[in-house]
Order: structure tokens, then sequence, then C-alpha cells
């Protein structure tokens, strides 16, 4: 059983720049570690931050997680603890069946068709790992047949740009979902 120590601290060490998010089980949140050259300098978990959210996190069942490269959090109020204090913390928190995103998705989405999968991927890497749960839901209310018709494949992809809130990640998105069908 890793701890979330064990899962977290490679990027720390590494000195990596970014956004590490956790989904929660049952939760519309994100835990989520922003990282400024492998020092943790904020977490956020819905309207909780940074302490407070780790009082939290033993409480919570993680399920996945990602790593958003050079993601910022803007000008947020810096976490008061240090990065070795934080992961000293995060050893106690046992994350029993928590995987990457990249090792869930084969197991949890259920989806058979390739094309699908590809444009899952593609949503995903724009929002986030919250995007699994909001793709599932937009597939289920565009995608009718098996395999899906290239109109529903449009519209599905139409209906998910849509969920995308920046005009750039939003064009990022429609740009390599074409790609996919092409």
């Amino acid at each position: 059983m890793k701890s979330l120590f064990e899962i977290l601290s490679p990027f720390c060490v590494e000195g990596k720049t970014g956004q590490f998010s956790i989904a929660v089980k049952n939760e519309n949140h994100l835990v989520k570690f922003f990282l400024s050259n492998g020092e943790i300098h904020h977490i956020r978990y819905g309207n909780h931050q940074n302490e407070q959210c780790l009082s939290m996190l033993d409480d919570l069942h993680l399920s996945t997680y990602s790593f958003i490269d050079m993601a910022s959090n803007g000008s947020i109020r810096p976490i008061e603890k240090s990065t070795p204090d934080i992961l000293q913390y995060l050893r106690l928190i046992k994350c029993n069946d928590m995987k990457s995103f990249d090792e869930s998705f084969g197991e949890s989405s259920g989806i058979k068709n390739e094309i699908i999968d590809k444009l899952c991927i593609a949503f995903i890497r724009q929002i986030g790992p919250v995007g699994n749960m909001l793709f599932k839901k937009m597939k289920e209310q565009h995608i009718r047949s098996s395999p899906p018709t290239r109109m529903e494949l449009e519209a599905l992809i139409a209906g998910l740009s849509e969920k995308i809130d920046e005009q750039k990640y939003q064009t990022n998105f429609v740009k390599e979902a074409r790609s996919i069908l092409e």
C-alpha cells in the first residue's frame, strides 16, 4: 500500500513545476498540489486551501491522479509549511487503490472503441482528470450506436469543446479531435 508521499515526492525531487491533481471518489472537486521547481507552494480542495486541505486528506477517498506540467495557480496565498514538512505528513496518508490516470483509464472506462478512447484522452489533456467523468456523461448523451457514426462523433466533439472554458484549450482539443477523426 503506497502512501501519498511515495506518489507525490518524485515530482518534488525532479524539480517539477505544475499541478498535481487527485480525483476524489464521488466528489466534484480535485485535490490540487501546485508545485514550483519541486516546492509545494499551494494546496487546494474546493474552497479549502493549504493546511486545511492537509487535515482533510485522510478522510477523502482518493482515486486517480495526474500531473499537468507548467500549470499555475496564479497569485494565491502560499502555504506556510515547508515542502519537507508536507511530504513528511503525506507519509501517513495511505492511498489503497489510487492509480495514475493513465493506469486507470483502460480499466475504468469500459470504452472499447479506439477513436472514443483517443477523444477522451485528448479531452482530459485539456481539462485534467475530472474530464474522464465529464467525458462519460457527454458520451452517453451523444453516442447511440456501436460503432458510433461520424455525425455522433462530431456532435460529441462539439459538446465536449463547449465544456472547455479557456479558448486556447478549446482550440487545442478541437484540433486534436479533428486529427483523430481523419
